[in-house]
């Protein structure tokens, strides 16, 4: 018997479309993934590349507020998605960046 299947060769990121589902269904998990992008983004400005001894992100372009609370982080990005359905289908990652961007972009240097 031959038996065939179809993987899909996309990276594994969650879409807008399921990270919005998430905002409703399960609050918790969405919040857990919106804090680690955020918390990744914020990780990213330090990180040094050792050939060249230079930051890897030169400038840090989302500054949230000091007392900005988790649950205010992931409101912001749910509300986002809720306002962007055109965009939805993109990575959440960038819609979650997008949306921190939006909302906390950093004055110019």
């Amino acid at each position: 018997m031959l038996v065939a299947s179809t993987i899909s060769a996309q990276a594994g990121f969650f879409t807008g479309n399921e990270l919005h589902n998430l905002c409703t269904s399960s609050p918790g998990f969405a919040q857990g993934y919106v804090i680690g992008v955020a918390d990744l983004t914020d990780l990213n400005v330090g990180v040094i590349d050792q050939a060249t001894g230079k930051p890897v992100v030169p400038n840090k372009f989302i500054c949230i507020p000091e007392g900005v609370v988790a649950q205010q982080v992931t409101d912001i990005a749910c509300k986002y998605l809720e306002d962007h359905p055109e965009n939805r289908q993109s990575p959440a990652p960038i819609l979650v960046y997008q949306a921190l961007l939006a909302a906390w972009r950093c004055p110019q240097q």
